[in-house]
């Protein structure tokens, strides 16, 4: 009732009729001679007394479930599912390998999609788990830092800047940019950096995937940027660190879960092991380049 407002509604939750309720709730009053609720004729409010024992019950809740999540660990970790949404496919399928590798028996799917139809997953519970790129804070969600990653130039093999070490981000203006569509945090993070160097690309094309845009610059239309953990090797092209600039263009990639959901058996392993992920990419990371959040 404490939840719901109204004993109509609190009985429907509980699968009882509304009289034996308030019933129950009488009597319970009698018994210790106080009031748990002020009524009304719209609501029912918690008396001080009411709000205090309602504290400690969450709190009796709380330990009965995490009481019950740790005999049910075991289980699903030998028959359970776990189901992961991720905006990119590089860290996913990396964490993807590992969970595979500790925990050979529970049954996972994986979907790719942008940063913001991920989030929505997580958000309507379709999937247990988010790999995704700078999300917003969200109440009610838990938020794992996993790894921070710049952005890069990819390049033809024989572009006339693929010799250098690190390529100055002003070599833009005399480029074509294959970009992606409107909705990819990667196209919003090089089109601030553009804006906030004044700089301007000779030509824009956009193209909606990773995998269209890596066909496209191996075609030598045009360079691009990808996240350091997406340039895997491919014989036609190149990626080269962008040379400093006054803010540094870096993503980071998040683990994301409701927040009371975290302590389940098998969504609790799956962040312990990202955990360790995360620690062993920022051991392996240049010193610059931190976590954020």
């Amino acid at each position: 009732m404490a939840k719901e407002g109204t004993v109509s509604q609190a009985a429907r939750r509980l699968g009882v009729s509304q009289p034996t309720l308030s019933q129950q709730i009488k009597a319970l009053e009698e018994r210790y001679q106080t009031h748990l609720f002020e009524r009304s004729r719209r609501r029912l409010m918690l008396t001080e007394t009411g709000r205090h024992l309602f504290s400690l019950s969450q709190r009796l809740m709380a330990a009965a479930q995490e009481i019950d999540e740790a005999f049910e660990q075991a289980v699903s970790l030998e028959t359970g599912s776990l189901r992961i949404a991720a905006d990119g496919p590089a860290h996913a399928a990396s964490l993807l390998a590992e969970f595979r590798a500790r925990y050979p028996h529970p049954s996972v799917a994986i979907q790719i999609g942008n940063a913001r139809d991920v989030l929505e997953q997580v958000l309507a519970a379709q999937v247990d788990v988010a790999v995704v790129v700078d999300p917003p804070a969200i109440p009610g969600l838990h938020y794992l830092p996993l790894a921070p990653d710049p952005l890069e130039f990819v390049l033809p093999r024989g572009h006339r800047l693929a010799g250098l070490k690190q390529i100055p981000f002003t070599e833009v203006a005399n480029e074509t940019l294959i970009i992606r569509e409107n909705r990819s945090r990667t196209r919003a993070l090089v089109l601030a950096a553009l804006e906030s160097e004044g700089v301007e690309p000779r030509d824009m094309v956009e193209v909606s995937t990773r995998e269209a845009i890596r066909e496209v610059v191996a075609r030598n239309v045009g360079i691009s940027f990808f996240a350091r953990s997406e340039c895997a090797p491919d014989e036609r092209l190149v990626s080269r660190p962008v040379a400093p600039i006054a803010t540094p263009i870096v993503m980071t990639t998040f683990v994301v879960c409701h927040e009371d959901r975290k302590r389940l058996g098998i969504l609790r392993a799956f962040l312990e092991l990202s955990a360790d992920y995360a620690r062993h990419w920022a051991a392996t990371q240049p010193p610059h380049v931190t976590l954020r959040r």
